[in-house]
């Protein structure tokens, strides 16, 4: 696979199918970012590659410049010695060397396009990333605040129920023991009545 084919490999690349692994929102949103990061280091990693092959092809161009220059010096240099078969090979050489030259200068140009297009997918993709972080503390801010207002949401609902069901029994005992002070009056008042009556028997 070419250098720059797996570059629109890993820019397009898809989480979809580690999404899918995810059961909890925020692991899911851990492993796109991490994703993402990923992404963003081997694309930095190629940009070094591609860069240190340009720095290769600059130096390369100036030694092949520094060639045709020394070839053109030597073949002035046979002339003036009367050798024009000897200047001749040397501007065959500097010609040869000029071809080469042409073909590197369009090599260099030619990486030196796809190493900005490099740059460019880097910075998109910085860009993407800072723009998911902050979504994703956004979402995560909303949750923690949605979760908390839940949280504070049941806890009031149990101490409702807790408040109503303990107030049920107050009343429950309340109304037993009333029940009993009716029972023992009850008691009390036939008992008083019975001892009345006893009393007034001769």
């Amino acid at each position: 696979m070419g250098l720059f084919k797996r570059v629109a490999k890993i820019v397009q690349a898809s989480v979809e199918e580690r999404n899918l692994q995810q059961s909890d929102p925020r692991d899911q949103l851990q492993a796109v970012f991490q994703d993402m990061l990923v992404q963003v280091g081997e694309v930095k990693r190629l940009i070094g590659e591609v860069a240190a092959y340009q720095v290769r092809l600059e130096h390369e161009l100036k030694r092949l410049e520094e060639s045709m220059a020394d070839y053109e010096t030597q073949a002035k240099e046979a002339l003036e010695q009367g050798d024009e078969p000897r200047a001749r090979e040397h501007l065959r050489k500097r010609q040869s060397v000029k071809n080469k030259f042409a073909a590197t200068s369009q090599q260099e140009q030619m990486i030196r396009r796809k190493l900005e297009q490099l740059r460019d997918a880097k910075n998109e993709l910085s860009e993407q990333v800072q723009a998911f972080r902050e979504a994703r503390d956004e979402a995560q801010m909303r949750l923690a605040a949605a979760n908390g207002a839940l949280a504070i949401q049941t806890a009031l609902t149990l101490a409702n129920d807790a408040k109503s069901h303990a107030l049920e029994q107050i009343q429950d005992e309340a109304r037993v023991a009333e029940a009993r002070i009716e029972v023992t009056e009850s008691i009390d008042q036939e008992f008083d009545r019975l001892l009345r009556e006893t009393q007034r028997k001769p």
